[in-house]
């Protein structure tokens, strides 16, 4: 079996630009981003589809990507609009067999860019990687404004 990268990336084997890593869920930068501040939820336990996460987990998650949300709109990455992206099992165009969940901040005339982008992706072109040290400094923007508590 092939190892995980987001596994190899919990379990500190291999570099990330982590947001923050709470109990249950880890928020990172894609290395691929479809636009500038895009973020990936995963869960810090192996699980392949958004079913296998509990109910309990369910609710986490969505407040989690609540707090990211405002978290990439107050750091000004988003105008507080974003897709959430969920390609839940490989029929469904999931590259990684590991639940993860797409924030993918927008802003106005941002459409053209995007689509391009993740046009590409959906083909399975990737490209090069973008930078840790400018996925480092973005995590940063993000963690220095992330609400601590779910939002009410």
């Amino acid at each position: 079996m092939k190892k995980c990268i987001f596994c190899e990336i919990l379990n500190s084997k291999l570099q990330a630009s982590v947001v923050v890593k709470e109990e249950r869920f880890t928020a990172l930068m894609d290395i691929h981003p479809v636009n500038h501040g895009h973020v990936l939820i995963i869960p810090n336990r192996h699980i392949t589809y958004l079913h296998d996460l509990t109910e309990h987990e369910q609710t986490m998650v969505m407040n989690f990507v609540v707090r990211i949300q405002k978290a990439l709109q107050l750091s000004e990455f988003s105008n507080g609009d974003s897709n959430l992206l969920i390609n839940d099992g490989r029929d469904a165009n999931q590259h990684i067999p590991h639940l993860h969940i797409h924030i993918i901040p927008r802003k106005k005339n941002d459409t053209l860019k995007v689509m391009m982008n993740f046009g590409a992706r959906m083909m399975n072109f990737f490209g090069g990687a973008e930078s840790l040290e400018k996925l480092n400094s973005q995590a940063e923007s993000i963690r220095k404004v992330l609400p601590q508590k779910p939002l009410a």
